[in-house]
């Protein structure tokens, strides 16, 4: 079962992320806001997210629905009010989702190895991951590195590829 503390947190954020959502739908009544569609789709991405991830998959399902569905209005210049009654219907069938979740039992077994080893960059224990060459970041001590994580020979790395850990 999930911690109490990881379900807290998650709750918390799922209500905020569902207040996000009622705000920005809100806003793209009329102009359709690349702004509000934007941050929209942003807190429908990450319950849809956090919710897979603690294993609500009612939830996930939702969200996943609901990105998908704002994602396809990103082209749009303006939205009649029944895109966005519409957009806030599924935003109501998600926080019923979130609030069933409530009670629910997770449907997956959640540590807190688990929480720190799925935290960009940090391996088991919260500490840096380390890479196969064994230091922090996947970069030989004294190797720069430029724009998006490329060497500064121009690769993304030494062009080795890893090796699976021996069995």
């Amino acid at each position: 079962m999930v911690g109490t503390r990881y379900l807290s947190l998650y709750f918390a954020e799922a209500d905020q992320n569902l207040r996000a959502l009622d705000t920005h739908v809100l806003a793209l009544e009329g102009a359709a806001e690349p702004e509000s569609l934007h941050a929209a789709f942003r807190a429908a991405h990450n319950l849809k997210g956090m919710s897979a991830t603690v294993g609500f998959q009612e939830v996930a399902a939702r969200a996943h629905a609901l990105e998908d569905r704002l994602d396809g209005l990103r082209a749009a210049e303006y939205l009649g009010p029944d895109a966005v009654d519409e957009l806030l219907e599924s935003v109501d069938a998600l926080r019923a989702a979130v609030d069933d979740a409530r009670t629910a039992e997770p449907a997956v077994e959640l540590t807190d190895e688990d929480v720190a080893a799925a935290l960009p960059g940090r391996g088991a224990g919260g500490l840096p991951a380390r890479s196969a060459r064994g230091v922090p970041g996947g970069h030989a001590a004294g190797e720069r590195t430029g724009d998006a994580g490329r060497s500064a020979s121009g690769g993304a790395g030494d062009g080795a590829r890893p090796r699976a850990p021996p069995r």
